[in-house]
């Protein structure tokens, strides 16, 4: 048997996505069971991942994972990394949501402003 049959290679983009979707996968597990140390892992995993990717994210994808990503840092006490995150989440559903309503919108905005006052 040949070794380098079964071998994965990290640089192919659907091998990246799988593992990003099993990143993303992981991190919604570890949210719902509030394991917040395993949560940050993998927040870390799918950071790693994304920056070795040389591909463009959805949108939607990417403003859940922001969204995800700031109740990590919340639980953590990572206060400054969590008003960052929220205020991405904001700016990347109101660019790719055009009919949001002004009081959605404010909602959102409230989150951001809470956020950063907390710093």
């Amino acid at each position: 048997q040949n070794p380098t049959q079964n071998s994965i290679n990290l640089h192919n983009p659907e091998t990246q996505q799988l593992n990003l979707d099993t990143k993303l996968a992981q991190l919604d597990n570890a949210i719902q069971m509030e394991l917040w140390q395993e949560a940050y892992k993998a927040v870390e995993d799918i950071h790693n991942l994304m920056s070795l990717s040389k591909k463009v994210f959805q949108p939607k994808m990417m403003a859940n994972y922001y969204q995800k990503l700031a109740l990590v840092f919340w639980k953590s006490g990572n206060i400054l990394f969590h008003a960052a995150a929220v205020f991405k989440h904001f700016q990347l559903t109101r660019d790719m949501k055009k009919n949001l309503s002004s009081e959605e919108l404010a909602r959102m905005a409230s989150k951001v402003l809470a956020a950063c006052l907390c710093v």
